[in-house]
């Protein structure tokens, strides 16, 4: 089973897979909804009820409890849980039915912020990138990165301060962090109009360094990495400020 993370830790927990799929354990929900079956009966009933399909939209494991002894359980999808509590037909069932609906928009407005954001930086830095852009070719330069690899030698200053903005992003947003580099990437590479996988392979054959990642060709280039800060650094301000 894979590892979940802490999303909404409320009325009934709700966890985050590493694909950004929102979660509940069965028998939590089982507790809080005060359903008085046993749980085995009540989850069987209930995935039946709402025409849940196995591995789509739960999934069963084994759980070791505190006493050795192993006990079932089931992650289940976020929709089909409130499903679930609505068919309890009690107010418990409705509270739980409300709680699942208000942490789904929240997650949907932490999503389109995010995006808006990126969409919002991109436009504001597009005539900047234009005029940059220009005054390149006009020295016959006409590129993103400098033919010294190694010209800015503070690589490790460079990592270290891109990296932590990433994470700012991804906590303060609850975002997973390889999608906020994702979107990232995505967002400098249009802003730009460059391919950040053509400036690594360039830094691969400059360095010999096969194996260098997308992110350590980004902190090579010092536009790329530039851009990349900004791109960051304005995101997490706009959190600060907005909320």
């Amino acid at each position: 089973m894979e590892e979940l993370r802490v999303f909404e830790d409320g009325m009934v927990p709700v966890y985050e897979t590493s694909t950004g799929e929102k979660v509940v354990y069965g028998t939590e929900l089982h507790k809080v909804l005060g359903v008085k079956s046993n749980y085995r009966d009540w989850v069987k009933n209930r995935l039946k009820d709402v025409d849940s399909v196995e591995k789509e939209d739960y999934e069963t494991a084994k759980i070791l409890a505190p006493s050795g002894q192993s006990k079932l359980e089931h992650i289940i999808k976020l929709d089909i849980a409130k499903e679930m509590a609505m068919l309890e037909r009690n107010e418990r069932g409705k509270q739980v039915r409300r709680y699942f609906i208000q942490v789904e928009r929240r997650y949907k407005v932490a999503s389109e912020t995010v995006a808006m954001q990126m969409g919002r930086l991109l436009e504001a830095l597009e005539m900047q990138s234009q005029r940059i852009d220009e005054l390149e070719n006009r020295i016959g330069c006409g590129t993103v990165y400098s033919r010294n690899p190694f010209a800015s030698m503070d690589l490790l200053g460079r990592k270290q301060k891109l990296d932590g903005l990433v994470d700012d992003v991804a906590r303060l947003y609850k975002l997973d962090k390889a999608k906020v580099l994702h979107y990232l990437y995505q967002t400098v590479e249009e802003n730009l109009k460059v391919s950040i996988d053509g400036v690594k392979s360039f830094y691969r054959m400059e360095t010999d360094h096969d194996g260098m990642s997308t992110f350590e060709a980004v902190i090579r280039s010092d536009r790329l990495y530039a851009e990349a800060v900004r791109l960051c650094e304005e995101t997490v301000e706009r959190k600060g400020i907005f909320g």
